[in-house]
């Protein structure tokens, strides 16, 4: 897939920022974050985020939290590593459900069997019953050919809907390599491996079809180690695509945010240089933004690194003046 470099035309815009959860202690490895946002016309804004602690529970749980407005959140659902039996959590994805007026709650997680990431589904009526939900699995190394496969963001058009995920390609399970994975249960970490998007299509509620990887680390720029999509916006006249990137594996807990054009769900073209619209958000790093647009507002929520080495979750907001979709 080849990706043609793009200049961006960003507006300046004044962000008003409100923190909205903060993790229990302000110190390193403690994180509040990885949102995904969705509205729903019945249950308001939901928002899915991950809490991670620096005792060792890296991804402890995923909270699920209800507003009217965007701004005050209430959760009403949790659940945690050991109803999951994984040693970690990552980024949850929040829709409505494809089959009806429910929700469908998607959880990345680590399996405990082969220390991979994994894709689970949980369906439920309202954001309260999750609890009685049962985990359909949807993605794995094994059924993709991936060697991971991790944070997904589900994008609906009319009958189509595309996963985005983060993963690796499939690789040699050296010796090395399969102690680096069994030593840290991530194969992110892993030096040799990198960090991409990739890009699943269901049509009319079919199964899963492999459509190759949109967003590829490019050596030796600023994404040169990590691209992983992580929100698509709409917006005239083509969608935005909000992604992390880092340039090498030093950096694999310090990604940041980056922007660039989704001209078909498979072809994302990219500036050479970093946007310097995102630096509006924060000047400090952030990272897993995720944006919803609800009548001319436009929300972004997304991972913000304190000087501490905590992470906080907070979300920016402003009035579009109608240049959404």
């Amino acid at each position: 897939m080849s990706h043609s470099e793009v200049t961006m035309t960003t507006p300046v815009w004044a962000w008003h920022t409100t923190t909205l959860r903060t993790p229990e202690q302000d110190a390193p490895g403690w994180w509040v974050g990885a949102p995904s946002i969705t509205y729903h016309s019945r249950f308001g804004f939901l928002l899915a985020y991950r809490l991670r602690a620096g005792d060792g529970r890296r991804g402890f749980a995923i909270r699920l939290a209800q507003s009217d407005d965007g701004l005050r959140f209430q959760d009403v659902w949790q659940t945690n590593q050991q109803e999951w039996s994984t040693p970690s959590f990552e980024r949850p994805c929040i829709r409505p459900a494809v089959d009806g007026d429910g929700l469908d709650l998607w959880i990345s997680s680590v399996d405990p069997e082969t220390d991979r990431w994994r894709v689970d589904r949980l369906t439920a009526p309202d954001p309260q019953a999750f609890g009685s939900a049962r985990p359909i699995r949807e993605l794995t190394a094994e059924m993709t050919g991936l060697g991971s496969v991790k944070d997904p963001f589900v994008w609906r058009q009319d009958n189509h809907r595309y996963c985005y995920v983060s993963c690796t390609p499939a690789f040699p399970e050296t010796p090395a390599v399969l102690q680096a994975i069994t030593h840290s249960h991530d194969p992110f970490t892993v030096n040799t491996l990198l960090s991409m998007t990739g890009l699943f299509h269901s049509h009319a509620g079919g199964p899963w079809q492999w459509r190759g990887m949109v967003l590829q680390p490019r050596p030796g720029t600023f994404d040169g180690h990590t691209a992983r999509l992580t929100s698509i916006l709409r917006m005239r006249p083509y969608p935005w695509v909000f992604y992390d990137a880092n340039h090498d594996q030093g950096a694999n807990y310090d990604e940041y945010a980056e922007l660039a054009v989704l001209k078909a769900p498979d072809r994302i073209e990219r500036p050479l240089t970093r946007e310097p619209f995102l630096r509006q958000l924060s000047s400090d790093l952030i990272r897993y933004v995720d944006a919803v647009t609800v009548g001319s507002r436009l929300h972004c929520y997304y991972e913000h690194k304190n000087p501490s080495g905590s992470h906080d979750l907070k979300v920016a907001m402003l009035d579009t003046g109608g240049s959404s979709t």
